[in-house]
């Protein structure tokens, strides 16, 4: 019998045989009406997960070859192959955000990114360092524009994927009914489960809480992520025979198929180096034969309900707080709306499925994305310094301007004295440059009118074109104009000493001379 790629084939033990719906990861995507997936019955190893981040990109370089034209030839080829499949596909939120997560923090909505054209505008994504799941930024490079940044695609076109249909897929075992609502509400139109998460009776199909429902057999896939993740070839072949006997199981001695979903795990797929030998696993069972989802048996099933952990929603929610303070920055940019999107990117990382895991040390991911928030929340500065010292009655004071955020800034700097000791000719530079994540000088001219004292200059940074300012700090300063007094004093003394000096030789050589030439007086 012909089979698709990505099937295994139909095979039976004698007249009994297990069907099994394989659901795996889908595409990460904005936009739970149009979202970007794969199918549903080839689970395949999803590359480049979310965030960032982490990060300065977005979760995965997924840009539509229609749109852009370039990219990876391996991205361009699965692209290709996707669109070209029958098998049915469908669709996850972007960067797999947890929806359990996002209803148990009371949002109305799932969240969508804000936009990518902070990476598809540059040829060179700000690199968040390779944001992980925490969006902790480990680069400071900045931006390269394209040589037309107009054909960057848009939005819609990245996330254009007419295949697949909105389903979604909560940390195994945490939604409860108002996961279930807020998808609705979301327009999604399935969910898949963890079997842990209902009571089910019957086939794994079901109808749960208005949405239909895959529930997916949570002790065969522990035993499928345990052979996965096994170090040793024991650990393997234990957490394989494991799998094996629950599938056996499953077929009934009168020779009807009892039905069952294996759930591949996101994370633990994209972790390990050979995804592939579940397939084999499962090829090798005579009595197992994949089936398409919709030929799952029908079942009734209500939900269980469970929420995410506390520690984890305290984190997401002191991160999600912190989002508008970040944004609040963006004036001071180049390109205002590239902060909005990229903190948005990292937000929706963070709250990616892969951090509800048992396994995860989301503490750490939390703090690193903390850390992360707390260096974007500089902004633009004047780095202090203490040792600036004005030694003469008029000089030029560097004044170092510090950008930490991920993108070029084009900001207003304005210098004022802190008392009467010094006064500023020029006060405002306007549309001062500052690159991604690095540093500028200014050179602030400045007049002393006493000879020494303590003073300082007041610099404010302001976005152009307004009057809000958003950083003020104070640079001390150190006046010893006296000091350039005294040493040209001291200069002046040691020249007019040189000068009266040579001219001093000068007459004592010609008088040397003149009497060495004068004739011998002659004497009889």
């Amino acid at each position: 019998m012909a089979r698709r790629r990505g099937e295994a084939p139909h095979r039976t033990h004698g007249d009994r045989a297990v069907p099994a719906a394989l659901v795996g990861d889908g595409h990460a995507d904005p936009r739970p009406a149009r979202r970007r997936g794969r199918a549903a019955d080839a689970p395949a190893r999803r590359r480049g997960a979310a965030p960032g981040d982490p990060g300065d990109r977005p979760p995965a370089d997924r840009r539509h070859p229609r749109s852009r034209g370039a990219g990876p030839q391996s991205a361009r080829e699965l692209l290709a192959r996707l669109e070209a499949s029958t098998l049915p596909q469908f669709l996850l939120q972007f960067a797999d955000a947890d929806p359990a997560a996002q209803a148990a923090l009371g949002s109305d909505r799932l969240l969508e990114p804000n936009g990518l054209g902070y990476y598809t505008a540059a040829s060179s994504a700000p690199t968040p360092g390779s944001e992980d799941a925490s969006g902790q930024d480990q680069g400071t490079g900045g931006t390269t524009p394209t040589a037309d940044p107009a054909a960057a695609p848009t939005l819609d076109e990245l996330v254009a994927w007419p295949n697949g249909s909105a389903r979604a897929w909560p940390a195994d075992g945490q939604a409860d009914a108002s996961t279930l609502a807020l998808l609705q509400h979301s327009g999604t139109e399935s969910v898949v489960l963890d079997s842990s998460n209902v009571s089910l009776t019957g086939g794994p199909s079901a109808r749960v809480d208005g949405l239909q429902a895959l529930v997916a057999d949570a002790q065969l896939g522990t035993a499928v992520r345990g052979g996965l993740a096994a170090t040793t070839e024991a650990e393997r072949n234990a957490d394989s025979a494991e799998a094996a006997a629950r599938l056996a199981l499953l077929s009934t001695p009168d020779g009807a198929a009892g039905t069952t979903v294996l759930a591949l795990d996101r994370r633990t797929v994209a972790d390990d180096d050979h995804p592939e030998e579940v397939f084999e696993l499962l090829d090798a069972l005579s009595w197992v034969s994949p089936v398409r989802e919709t030929a799952q048996a029908a079942g009734s099933a209500t939900l269980s309900p469970k929420k995410p952990a506390q520690d984890r929603l305290d984190l997401l929610k002191d991160a999600i707080a912190r989002e508008s303070a970040v944004t609040d920055l963006a004036p001071l940019l180049a390109r205002p709306e590239s902060l909005g999107e990229y903190q948005r990117v990292r937000l929706l990382a963070l709250l990616a499925t892969s951090g509800a895991s048992p396994e995860a040390d989301f503490a750490k991911t939390a703090a690193d994305y903390r850390a992360r928030d707390a260096k974007l929340l500089n902004g633009v500065t004047a780095i202090r310094n203490d040792h600036t010292q004005l030694v003469g009655a008029s000089t030029r004071v560097p004044v170092l301007l510090r950008n930490d955020l991920p993108f070029d800034a084009v900001v207003t700097v304005v210098a004022s004295p802190a008392s009467a000791a010094i006064s500023v000719p020029t006060r405002t530079f306007s549309r001062v440059e500052i690159p991604a994540g690095s540093g500028r000088t200014t050179l602030v001219p400045v007049d002393s009118r006493i000879s020494s004292g303590e003073s300082g200059l007041i610099i404010d940074i302001s976005p152009v074109g307004s009057d809000e300012v958003a950083f003020t700090g104070t640079l001390p300063l150190t006046i010893r104009s006296v000091v350039e007094t005294v040493a040209l004093s001291v200069l002046g003394g040691l020249a007019a000493l040189l000068l009266g000096f040579g001219i001093w030789r000068s007459i004592r050589r010609r008088r040397r001379s003149g009497i060495s030439g004068a004739p011998e007086e002659f004497h009889p």
